[in-house]
C-alpha cells in the first residue's frame, strides 16, 4: 500500500512541477496568491534535516491534509507508543518596504532543480519590486542556506529590510527561550523525547536595512543551523558560495553514478524525481518513506526500506544502498 502511495506522490509532484528548460529544473507559477490545483510545497532535505518550502519562500503556517509543513530532524522523536517526530519550528522571509510588509505579489514562480536540490522562488510585487530567493540544505551539515536578492524598477528609492523570521516549535515536550546576539538569534531548548536532549537553533545574519535605488539590485545571505546531542553543529557556516559549491559537488557525484534514457518524457521525469526523493530521504542509517511526521514519522518499515534499497541499487547507487543491509 505504501509503495503505491509513494509512487502516486511522485507522479503528482512530476505533474505539478513542469520542466522549465527541458532539463533538470521543474517549475510551477501563479498570480497573486493563487496556487495551481494539486500544488504542494517542495520537500528539501539532506537525509537528516528535512523541510518544506512553499512559493512564498518560507514555511507558512498553513494546514495541509496528509502533508506536514515545517522543519524536522530524523531520529528526534517522542518515545512509545506514538513515536512522533519532534518538530523543529519553521521560518519565513522578512521583506519590508518603507517599514511595512510588502504584501501579496502580483505573480510568483518556484523552481526545483532535481539534480542539485536547490529551490528558487521569484515574486514580483506592485511598484516594481522583484524578490528572488534561493535555498538548499547541504548534504554535510544540518544547515538551511538562504540567499535573498531584491531589485527595483520603482521610480524612487525604496527603503528595504531583508531578514529571516524564525518560529520556535510548539510542542508539549519542548521548552526553550530565545537569545539575541550581535549577528545571530538562538533558540535554546530542551526536548523530552525518547531521550532528554538540549539543542540550539540559530539564525545567522541580522535583519539588513538599506536603500534600494531605481535599477539597483542587492543580495543578502542568511543561515539557520541546528545543533543537538545527536549532531553538534560547528557554528556559523564559512560562506554561502563555499557551502553551495560543496553541496553541488555531492549531488553531482550522486547523479554521476548512473544514467537512464527513457523514450517517454513523463517516465524520464518520474525517474529523475524518484532519484531526487531517494537521495533526500536516505538517512545515515536507513531509508524511511519521508522525514516528515505526515510520512509515517520517518519510522523504519522493513518493506519500505526494501523498495528504496531496490531503487537505489537498480540506479547504481550501491554505496548508499548498502546502508540498509548494514543497518
Amino acid at each position: 500500500m505504501k509503495k503505491a502511495i509513494h509512487a502516486l506522490l511522485a507522479a503528482a509532484l512530476v505533474a505539478g512541477l513542469a520542466r522549465a528548460d527541458g532539463g533538470s529544473v521543474r517549475e510551477v507559477s501563479g498570480t497573486g496568491q493563487a496556487e495551481p490545483s494539486g500544488y504542494v510545497p517542495v520537500l528539501v532535505a539532506n537525509g537528516e534535516l528535512a523541510m518544506t518550502v512553499d512559493w512564498s519562500f518560507g514555511i507558512r503556517s498553513k494546514h495541509l491534509r496528509q502533508y506536514s509543513q515545517g522543519v524536522y530532524l530524523e531520529g528526534r522523536r517522542v518515545s512509545h507508543p506514538d513515536r512522533e517526530l519532534l518538530p523543529q519550528g519553521r521560518w519565513e522571509k522578512k521583506l519590508l518596504v518603507d517599514g511595512r510588509p510588502v504584501g501579496a505579489p502580483t505573480s510568483w514562480s518556484q523552481r526545483l532543480d532535481v539534480r542539485t536540490g536547490v529551490v528558487r522562488c521569484r515574486l514580483a510585487y506592485p511598484g516594481g519590486l522583484v524578490f528572488d530567493g534561493e535555498t538548499f540544505v547541504p548534504r554535510r551539515e544540518n544547515t538551511i542556506a538562504l540567499r535573498m536578492t531584491v531589485s527595483s524598477a520603482a521610480a524612487a528609492p525604496l527603503k528595504v529590510a531583508l531578514g529571516v523570521r524564525a518560529f520556535e516549535p510548539h510542542h508539549r515536550r519542548i521548552v526553550g527561550t530565545w537569545k539575541d546576539g550581535a549577528d545571530a538569534r538562538t533558540w535554546r531548548y530542551r526536548s523530552y523525547g525518547h531521550r532528554v536532549m538540549d539543542g540550539e537553533t540559530t539564525v545567522w545574519g541580522a535583519d539588513r536595512e538599506f536603500e534600494l535605488a531605481p535599477g539597483q539590485t542587492a543580495t543578502r545571505e542568511f543561515f539557520v543551523t541546528y545543533s543537538d546531542a545527536m549532531r553538534r553543529h560547528p557554528g556559523r557556516p564559512a560562506g554561502y558560495a563555499a557551502l553551495k559549491a560543496a553541496h553541488e559537488d555531492d549531488w553531482a557525484k550522486f547523479f554521476a553514478e548512473s544514467a537512464v534514457s527513457l523514450p517517454e518524457p513523463a517516465l524520464q521525469d518520474m525517474w529523475e524525481m524518484a532519484n531526487y526523493h531517494l537521495y533526500v530521504n536516505a538517512t545515515p542509517w536507513s531509508f524511511p518513506v519521508g522525514i516528515l511526521q505526515s510520512h509515517w514519522g520517518g519510522l523504519y518499515f522493513g518493506f519500505d526500506e526494501m523498495y528504496m534499497h531496490q531503487g537505489l541499487a537498480s540506479s547504481g547507487h550501491f554505496g548508499i544502498a548498502r546502508r540498509e543491509p548494514d543497518y
